[in-house]
């Protein structure tokens, strides 16, 4: 028992200390989550160079991570993660268990408390995957879906299209008071890949309408930067882009490996320490460390966001947990690998260890899981 509480304190502990990165304790945040943004396609992050042209030159002036990992595969697993700081579990999402959910810290209701107007966007279907009910959860005072779009704004199955999407936050925040929370799921780049305007590339393989669709997204981001930097909030805005996921495409990836887990996250805009503009953090995390590290940047009470880490706290260890359906990943600096239950071996392409389930980078991931399911059974 000892052992696992050491354990645990060792993947948790953040220290007191973080660097701080924003100019003031209460800019207005845009929180954009790009529907299937592998690293794959961004240049700073190893990615193919012409996908997303704009969002990799705003890396350049930028704070960006480049070792972020999604706990999960799904876009219903990604509003727990980031929310509420909440990894996803094999086989379920807890998105889906409403009595749980009402339980969970949520960072749309702890901003809401100090102050901020909050606002959800997105071109799909609010009711899919119970989104709409983890939404009211968390108090929105805005929540916005496909039937604020025209039919021929729409695409031919989830919604409406980014750009519009966009244009219509755009509108809203001219008559936005001040700070706000706003928070925009886009949905162009999820199958399938039907996106309007200039075509990256003519190909018809899966891959090449998924670097269509990517592009189109990154279009629609560099038209929407460029209009609000002439609003006045602009001045006093920070914007934080992560994905939902990330996808086997367009490198067609294996199921298992972990590089389908890498994401963006980068922090950008006015808001920002001029001296941190451009700079790259390598520590590595998942999104379920965003709600903690902003609410700790905000000077706000963060510590029941239970595994939810502070990305720039002084002490605060490198390490991410992957979901599989019938296992999970733990990757550190010097160490990684996935496991499966059923077999209970590693898979040994993905993995840097022999199967020693005694290892401490294995104990260090059989302890988080176990957490996370004891946590969950208890809500």
């Amino acid at each position: 028992m000892r052992n696992r509480r050491n354990l645990l304190n060792s993947i948790f502990t953040t220290g007191i200390d973080s660097l701080q990165i924003i100019k003031n304790a209460r800019p207005n945040i845009v929180l954009i989550v790009l529907e299937s943004w592998t690293a794959d396609i961004i240049e700073p992050l190893g990615g193919e160079k012409n996908t997303t042209p704009f969002f990799s030159s705003l890396c350049d002036s930028g704070l960006l991570f480049t070792n972020i990992y999604s706990s999960g595969r799904r876009t219903d697993q990604m509003f727990p993660s980031i929310l509420s700081g909440f990894p996803s579990l094999p086989n379920f999402s807890i998105s889906r268990f409403s009595d749980k959910i009402r339980k969970l810290p949520m960072l749309s209701e702890d901003l809401r408390n100090a102050g901020y107007h909050t606002s959800f966007y997105y071109g799909g279907e609010l009711g899919f995957a119970n989104m709409n009910s983890y939404l009211l959860e968390g108090k929105f005072q805005e929540i916005h879906g496909k039937e604020d779009f025209e039919s021929n704004q729409m695409n031919s199955k989830w919604g409406a299209h980014d750009q519009y999407v966009f244009d219509k936050m755009t509108v809203d925040f001219q008559t936005r008071k001040e700070p706000f929370f706003s928070m925009i799921l886009t949905l162009s780049t999820h199958e399938p890949f039907e996106v309007p305007g200039q075509q990256l590339n003519e190909g018809k393989s899966e891959p090449d309408k998924f670097r269509n669709a990517a592009f189109y997204t990154d279009q629609c981001l560099k038209n929407f930067i460029n209009k609000v930097k002439k609003e006045a909030w602009y001045d006093n805005t920070l914007f934080v882009f992560a994905a939902d996921h990330g996808h086997i495409l367009p490198r067609q990836r294996d199921y298992y490996d972990p590089a389908c887990y890498h994401i963006p996250l980068l922090w950008y805009g006015n808001a920002l320490m001029d001296s941190l503009r451009g700079r790259r953090i390598s520590k590595q995390g998942g999104q379920h460390e965003i709600a903690s590290t902003l609410l700790r940047q905000l000077h706000l009470q963060h510590t029941n966001y239970t595994f939810s880490r502070d990305l720039l706290g002084t002490q605060t260890t490198s390490g991410s947990y992957l979901n599989y359906d019938k296992g999970f990943g733990w990757l550190e600096e010097d160490n990684r690998f996935v496991y499966l239950f059923g077999e209970k071996q590693y898979i040994k392409q993905y993995s840097m260890q022999t199967n020693d389930t005694d290892s401490s980078h294995f104990l260090h991931g059989k302890v988080f899981l176990q957490k996370l399911y004891s946590t969950f059974l208890k809500l």
